[in-house]
């Protein structure tokens, strides 16, 4: 379940219309969990050291991070242990992953 939603990001934070584009570092701890990099926010992949690229990282439990949270809406999940980055941009790319539930 965390790869596929790791997978989905990018297209659910386009779908959001966020468009600026954004290398994400996606750590999911416990079981079922693990660590992604993953470009949201272009149609092209996000290099490293590109020009205008932001960098975010979000640390959580992968039992609280996937349903049923994703179920609740895009408030941050209370298993979200620690993030860097614009907090902004996090608010979307959570927003993001919580629509997956949506559909």
């Amino acid at each position: 379940m965390a790869e596929l939603a790791a997978g989905l990001l990018p297209h659910a934070v386009a779908r959001m219309g966020q468009r600026e584009p954004v290398s994400v570092h996606l750590v999911l701890t416990g079981p079922g969990g693990g660590t992604w990099d993953v470009a949201v926010g272009t149609d092209q992949a996000v290099m490293p050291g590109r020009a205008g690229e932001s960098a975010v990282s979000i640390v959580a439990d992968a039992v609280g991070f996937l349903p049923p949270w994703w179920q609740t809406g895009p408030d941050q999940p209370s298993s979200v242990r620690t993030f860097t980055g614009d907090s902004r941009r996090i608010a979307g790319i959570l927003t993001a992953a919580s629509s997956l539930a949506l559909d």
